[in-house]
């Protein structure tokens, strides 16, 4: 009975226990779990919805797998980004973009930033905004940093109010004359990120180190004050492929030194990391070495991009591919089907969207085939500031000659145009003449000989054996420099250096009889000889079609009386982009009953009354590049205008003591000239 009796309190006490459990206690704790539910809810949500500031660390979970895309670096990416771009990137699996701009802040280009920032957002898709910052970069004065720190106070006042998922990387890789001045980069940070705090106190901002945001420097960055907890640092490497003879980004089959490049720059943004409590991200890295033409093939790209997302995601390291346009064609909004095996290799499943047939070199790299038959150089002013104009191309020559480029595939005409109807033999020093020697005979390049048409047969041949003398070779002669123009036939003697009594009253048949003269002289030198055609011209349509027919007609009747004589034209874009007509070469070369090689001799934007900006005048003169490559034909020449100048302002030179060295124009001229140059 006792026992019984136990047994049932023991029943009682355990019945109501579990009474107040279900009861009591449960029901009053639901509320403090769902509170606690809630506000990881919250946090799960701000972090995806930028309503509220985010960790660094937490930003960079976020950020995952994504591209770096030119829809604000260029001319052609503004004119055909769709948001139908953002949308397709996102459902093929990217987490980020970033969007690298080199304009300045004004209101035309934040129109195009506008949009392409809210169409991000919109699709959950993170956008970073990166700035180039050329100017510093090349001459990092007070004055640059101010610049610079200007831009960065006009975009954050802009976007004040956007998500917080929207991130600033404050400088595309650290370069030029940065590389042996890291107290500037870092005295420029110091001064950018208090200003950006004042109307973005939380926002992401994003350093990175000299030599190209090489992780080995990350060490020599003085962390900004004021950057409140939320700081970033970008980092890459590969950031223009792999190469196959470059020992610092050496990738043949994968061998272990190979891979340990690759994970010794990881170890040390880990330990980097580790020090400063700061996350990375890999802002860029290429399969392919695209701007050098591409000598991987996709499966060698796969090996290298499968090796690298391997360790990049072990380590937990975000990353940017660079970039869309070697993936995505922006003219048609299709993914390239070509390259979707190394996508889907980098990114973990297939591009969204639809594809179009092609091959990258063709469709996106260049928008041209490249025919290594064709010869590309520079109209060079060559008895100008010789000295140092000769050291500053014995400089590009080397690098050029350290990224596989054969620099004996480069064309110079040495005389320049102008300059070469002004200029006599006591105008060329032994010394101006030697130096340009001795880069000939280090370098192998090819040079093309002006014939001054104001000097005599005689005293030009004497000029050209005295320059054979001190070690010149040439490769061709051109007769004479633009004696088409008014100018000549107006016989406009006084204010015009390059018209005198030889060259006055000039026709198209005065200059057929003159270079006959020229020619006799010369043909000893077994050279080609070059003629000049005049180029299409609303104002003097009728004098230069009357020039054109006349020495088309001198060609197909060989009134010149030498076989290699071919042709030369100077091409300028006047009137705003695509005003060219191109197709002019194409149109003279068909009415010429031989095979007549073309030789442009000089070409290049007209851009006097400044209405373009250096960015606008840029993309449009790569643009032209592109437009005249494609009439050229094997065994053509075509010569950027003009190679160097020492004036107050840079213009159009390619090289020029102002940037040290190559022009934000020369930058982006090399890029498409190395592919005819490659071994």
């Amino acid at each position: 009975m006792q026992k019984r009796k136990k047994s049932g309190k023991s029943s009682i006490k355990k019945s109501f226990l579990m009474y107040l459990i279900v009861g009591i206690i449960i029901p009053c704790m639901i509320p403090i779990f769902a509170k606690i539910h809630i506000k990881a809810e919250e946090k799960t949500i701000s972090a995806f919805d930028g309503t509220k500031p985010i960790d660094p660390w937490d930003y960079q979970k976020l950020l995952g797998k994504g591209m770096d895309v030119d829809w604000c670096k260029t001319e052609q990416g503004m004119k055909y980004y769709q948001t139908e771009a953002s949308e397709k990137i996102k459902s093929s699996g990217l987490g980020h973009v970033r969007i690298r701009i080199k304009s300045k802040a004004t209101e035309e280009l934040f129109q195009y930033l506008d949009k392409q920032i809210e169409d991000c957002l919109k699709n959950n898709l993170i956008p970073v905004i990166a700035y180039q910052a050329k100017e510093f970069k090349k001459n990092p004065t007070k004055e640059a940093i101010q610049k610079v720190t200007d831009w960065w106070s006009a975009v954050a006042e802009r976007y004040q109010d956007k998500s917080y998922l929207l991130a600033f990387d404050l400088l595309i890789e650290a370069s030029d004359a940065i590389n042996k001045q890291p107290e500037a980069l870092n005295e420029l940070y110091e001064s950018i990120v208090p200003e950006i705090r004042k109307t973005n106190p939380e926002r992401i901002l994003i350093i990175s180190p000299r030599l190209r945001s090489d992780a080995a420097y990350l060490s020599e960055l003085k962390i900004p004050t004021g950057h409140n907890g939320y700081l970033m640092a970008e980092w890459h490497f590969y950031a223009s492929g792999p190469s196959k003879v470059n020992e610092r980004k050496l990738w043949t089959t994968g061998t272990e030194e190979e891979k340990k490049l690759i994970t010794n720059k990881i170890e040390l943004a880990l330990k980097w990391q580790e020090e400063t409590k700061i996350p990375t991200w890999v802002g860029a890295w290429m399969a392919g070495n695209y701007n050098e033409g591409n000598s991987y093939t996709i499966e060698e790209q796969i090996a290298f991009a499968a090796y690298m997302v391997e360790q990049l995601t072990n380590a937990k390291i975000p990353f940017a591919v660079n970039s869309d346009t070697k993936f995505y064609d922006r003219t048609t909004n299709l993914w390239i089907e070509s390259m979707q095996p190394l996508f889907e290799c980098i990114y973990g499943q297939k591009a969204s969207g639809g594809t179009i047939s092609g091959e990258l070199s063709v469709v996106s790299s260049s928008g041209i085939k490249v025919n290594n038959k064709v010869y590309l150089g520079f109209n060079a002013k060559g008895n100008l500031d010789t000295n140092r104009q000769c050291r500053y191309v014995k400089k590009l020559f080397k690098s050029l000659r350290k990224k596989n480029v054969s620099t004996d595939k480069i064309y110079l005409r040495l005389q320049g145009g102008t300059i070469s109807q002004k200029t006599f033999s006591k105008d060329w020093t032994d010394k101006s003449i030697e130096a340009w020697a001795k880069i000939q005979q280090e370098y192998q390049c090819n040079y093309i000989f002006v014939i001054n048409f104001n000097d005599t047969v005689k005293n030009q041949y004497k000029f050209y054996q005295r320059m054979e003398q001190k070690g010149l070779k040439f490769s061709a002669i051109e007769l004479g420099n633009e004696q088409y123009l008014p100018k000549f036939a107006d016989s406009k003697i006084e204010g015009y250096e390059e018209v005198t009594k030889r060259t006055a009253n000039m026709t198209p048949e005065k200059y057929v009889e003159a270079c006959k003269t020229y020619i006799k002289q010369f043909k000893k030198c077994k050279l080609p000889f070059y003629v000049q055609f005049a180029p299409k011209s609303e104002r003097n349509e009728k004098k230069y079609k009357t020039w054109n027919k006349t020495i088309i007609s001198a060609i197909n009747h060989e009134e010149f009386g030498y076989k290699k004589i071919y042709g030369s034209i100077h091409l300028y874009e006047r009137n705003g982009a695509n005003s060219l007509d191109i197709e002019q070469i194409k149109k003279i070369r068909n009415k010429i009953k031989k095979k007549c090689f073309f030789a442009v001799t000089e070409y290049g934007v007209v851009n006097k009354k400044k209405t373009l900006m250096e960015d606008d005048d840029i993309s449009q003169e790569i643009e032209l590049t592109k437009r005249i490559l494609k009439e050229m034909k094997s065994g053509d020449i075509i010569l950027n205008q003009v190679l160097y100048t020492n004036y107050k302002t840079i213009g159009s030179a390619v090289i020029h003591p102002l940037s040290n060295g190559l022009t934000a124009k020369g930058e982006e001229i090399m890029q498409l000239f190395k592919k005819y140059w490659k071994n």
